[in-house]
């Protein structure tokens, strides 16, 4: 197997900031895939080959065959030795890698992060400021909400256990999120099937009293999870090809 393009997927990647599961969902692949490659126990086939090398911003033959040079390693290693460090003694743990840093001592424990490692955390986190808001206004206003809903309905219904019984709304709001995860990212693995079906089953439990056979519902959980892995990879594999389609297109026109 090519050790040299095992080690150059790892390089780019690491470069690029993601992880192996974050590649592997961009390229509809498993992560076992991507370890393979990395390793050199197994080679990508050329549309992945292309989707890497427009992912990084670099041509097939930097991906496929490229190796650092003797001085281009050596002036990787200075640059490193410069500014790469990791310090152990009486006075703490200090820890230096690139942008970030880490202080460990008798004053606590301090973090310091890059801004691009912060703001591609943030982009991953949120997915932009449409989604972070989103996810703002819902929480700001479906909590405050179930909190009112519930204390009405247990004063209301006091004679009815409307105390044990509407404490279930509370699952609500995080179902609601996870749906808009599910149409933000477009990955139906994002939908909150657990506590979905914990709310249907203790809500019409405890309101109706038939834990039987409604008990059958958490079936659901492993069924949901079996159904959508597919559907989610194809829906993967489509935005790959997608991305492809539209690189060969702006390329043609380049060469026009």
């Amino acid at each position: 197997m090519n050790v040299v393009l095992g080690e150059n997927l790892a390089k780019y990647r690491k470069k690029a900031g993601y992880s192996q599961e974050e590649l592997a969902d961009k390229l509809g692949v498993s992560r076992q895939a991507v370890s393979k490659w990395e390793r050199g126990e197994a080679s990508p086939d050329t549309e992945n080959l292309i989707a890497l090398s427009r992912l990084y911003g670099v041509t097939l033959d930097d991906l496929v065959n490229k190796e650092p040079s003797e001085s281009e390693t050596k002036t990787n290693e200075k640059k490193d030795d410069n500014r790469n460090y990791v310090h152990i003694g009486l006075d703490g743990i200090h820890v230096k890698d690139d942008e970030d840093e880490v202080h460990i001592d008798k004053c606590g424990i301090h973090i310091n992060e890059g801004k691009e490692k912060i703001k591609k955390e943030f982009e991953k986190e949120f997915g932009g400021d449409k989604f972070y808001l989103a996810k703002k206004v819902s929480s700001s206003i479906l909590y405050p909400l179930v909190i009112v809903t519930y204390l009405l309905l247990g004063f209301l219904l006091k004679n009815q256990n409307g105390w044990a019984i509407y404490w279930t709304l509370f699952f609500i709001p995080e179902i609601f999120n996870s749906i808009i995860d599910c149409v933000h990212f477009k990955r139906l693995k994002h939908f909150n099937i657990v506590f979905t079906c914990c709310f249907v089953y203790l809500f019409l439990g405890m309101l109706l009293g038939i834990w039987h056979p409604t008990w059958i519902i958490f079936i659901a959980i492993p069924v949901f999870y079996s159904a959508i892995w597919p559907i989610d990879y194809h829906i993967a594999r489509k935005e790959r090809d997608k991305k492809l389609n539209e690189n060969v297109v702006d390329a043609t026109i380049d060469i026009k």
